[in-house]
């Protein structure tokens, strides 16, 4: 969820890239007529759409519901769900939301059931809304006492996470950065709004490669691989009470099988695999990873099927559209026309998360790539050369500020704001371009039918007024908790995306690294800012670095920087001031 934003461009870059960018009709559209520039677009008043504000209603108040004798599931004290099979002997804990205070407060419920203590913790997978909150179940120094299970590819994902990469995209998707009321987010979705309580991570201790059985006070529980948010999918099947706690891999709404931020990890074809291996389970309560549950065999196989369905119809039909020649938004149009009705009018299947176009935008884009097909698109001018060309060709800025006002006027709010976009993006001291702008991000946020647009839309337009400053959001930095959980050559790799390419033209650093609690050497050597790490000491390095591991991981992390912990006896360094002063440049 991290990645490294160039701050003197932040506000463009995003803009740009989160709007759509189609201008073949623009000529065809706006009047060239001489009327006067008219005022900004009207501030709307706050308000939700109605289908998203009553969906998210019912995902607002807390509570434990008993599935089963043994099993229980905890909705709506977080985004996820939590699962916890509950005996005399103990208690295993299936997810961990993603906030420690919410985490507790669901314990607290759940010791008002049973008193038995924690024997373990399963990770669905790796998204933070599912480990975030582990804290709450193994307090420090119990760490050696109770297991964490999750799949090997964990490791796969926790080697991303090094990397910053989608920061913002992550907080605006999210609604960090929004306040919790009708002028922000009313709610993430797939669950309840997202706050802004303590992240805790733990690595799993147990990572599963295939299937394993536990054993929980005479209870046994299948854990087995079932990609589907992500390839290091666990679930966890009760036999003897036939309940299936899928994670994400099975919950009531729409397949969210790609998104706007990407990840590698999800793969429609392995998770359609995942689903038709609970179908031929005899599950007769289903807990997904958000949202409500779903009781009774005949409902679950129905539902399973169906969910299975709307991935394969997704992915298939948008392969077939881009094999047709359409576009990324007419592949989009199309399948969404062509959805089957009872997968369209089954309220398990809303959209109120992620919108269904962007969803099959990013199927395609996995599918084909970011080609089109067209080829004038491999060799076309960038958005914003075509703007501005498009500008004169209109007859000026104040033929498309007209334009603006009469796109708006007719409730075309969409082509009024990539008109306003243009405006601004060519001049960002276009005071009316901006503040029209930013109303209509708020227009279109307040009738949004998905909490994810109108979480970003509502956070571009605090970050155009200058309420949020999207330079100083930690947005290079790595979570330390993460950095222990991979190898140290991820560890040490991770420092090349964050070096400031622009003073590494011409760098030629080599560097030994010691850390003294470990006792272990490294060495990185560092060529025009690529960088190469050897778990081996060199015999000529320009710099000798001695440091404890904690300290390492918040330097790699940039929780703190070179010349203070130097500064500060925790870097102890030798060679010459002028190349450390070479090497801390590199991450300014």
């Amino acid at each position: 969820m991290y990645l490294p934003v160039h701050q003197e461009n932040t506000k463009k870059h995003y803009l740009v890239s989160m709007l759509r960018r189609l201008f073949g009709s623009l000529l065809i559209s706006i009047s060239l007529t001489n009327a006067q520039v008219s005022a900004a677009i009207p501030t709307p008043k706050p308000s939700a759409n109605v289908d998203l504000e009553r969906h998210q209603m019912r995902l607002m108040k807390p509570e434990i519901v008993q599935l089963t004798k043994h099993v229980y599931a905890g909705m709506n004290y977080d985004l996820a769900n939590i699962g916890a099979v509950v005996t005399e002997q103990g208690i295993l804990i299936f997810d961990a939301f993603g906030e420690v205070d919410r985490a507790k407060d669901f314990l607290r419920d759940l010791r008002k059931i049973s008193q038995a203590p924690i024997i373990g913790v399963v990770y669905s997978h790796a998204h933070g809304d599912h480990v975030g909150g582990v804290r709450a179940f193994i307090p420090a120094g119990k760490e050696s006492d109770i297991p964490i299970y999750a799949h090997k590819n964990h490791h796969r994902y926790m080697r991303e996470m090094t990397i910053p990469r989608g920061v913002i995209r992550g907080y605006m998707q999210m609604g960090y950065l929004l306040p919790k009321n009708i002028e922000g987010s009313i709610g993430a979705g797939a669950g309840k709004h997202v706050g802004s309580g303590a992240f805790s991570f733990l690595a799993p201790t147990v990572l599963i490669d295939d299937t394993l059985t536990i054993n929980v006070g005479g209870i046994e529980v299948e854990l087995f691989y079932a990609p589907g948010d992500l390839d290091d999918g666990l679930s966890a099947w009760v036999p003897s009470e036939g309940v299936l706690m899928a994670g994400d891999s099975a919950y009531p709404m729409m397949p969210i099988i790609a998104t706007p931020r990407f990840e590698h990890g999800r793969r429609p074809w392995e998770a359609i695999d995942t689903v038709d291996h609970y179908r031929q389970l005899p599950v007769k309560h289903l807990l997904g990873g958000h949202i409500g549950n779903i009781s009774g065999q005949k409902e679950v196989y129905e539902f399973l099927t169906k969910f299975r369905d709307a991935i394969q119809f997704l992915h298939d039909q948008t392969i077939r559209a881009a094999n047709r020649g359409l576009d990324h938004d007419e592949a989009a149009k199309w399948v969404i026309e062509t959805l089957p009705e009872d997968i369209k009018n089954d309220p398990n299947f809303t959209a109120h998360y992620q919108n269904l176009t962007w969803i099959i935008k990013g199927l395609y884009t996995k599918a084909v790539g970011w080609w089109n097909g067209d080829v004038v698109q491999l060799v076309s001018l960038s958005w914003l050369e075509k703007a501005e060309r498009t500008i004169q060709l209109a007859g000026g800025r104040e033929k498309i500020h007209v334009a603006v006002d009469k796109a708006f006027n007719q409730g075309e709010s969409a082509w009024a704001m990539e008109l306003a976009n243009m405006l601004y993006q060519t001049d960002e001291n276009d005071e009316l371009a901006r503040e029209s702008l930013v109303n209509l991000m708020r227009t279109m946020a307040y009738e949004s039918y998905t909490s994810n647009q109108r979480h970003y839309l509502l956070s571009q337009a605090l970050i155009l007024e200058g309420h949020i400053d999207a330079t100083q959001l930690p947005l290079n930095k790595t979570n330390p908790d993460f950095l222990r959980a991979v190898s140290a050559n991820t560890l040490f790799r991770s420092l090349g995306p964050k070096i400031a390419i622009e003073n590494a033209t011409t760098t030629n650093l080599s560097i030994q690294v010691y850390l003294s609690d470990k006792k272990q050497h490294h060495s990185l050597f560092i060529r025009r800012g690529i960088v190469e790490h050897r778990e081996e000491k060199t015999d000529k390095a320009d710099l000798i670095f001695t440091v404890d591991s904690e300290t390492w991981l918040l330097l790699v992390g940039q929780h703190l920087k070179w010349d203070a912990a130097k500064k500060e006896n925790l870097l102890v360094v030798k060679g010459s001031d002028a190349k450390f002063k070479q090497f801390s440049k590199l991450f300014n």
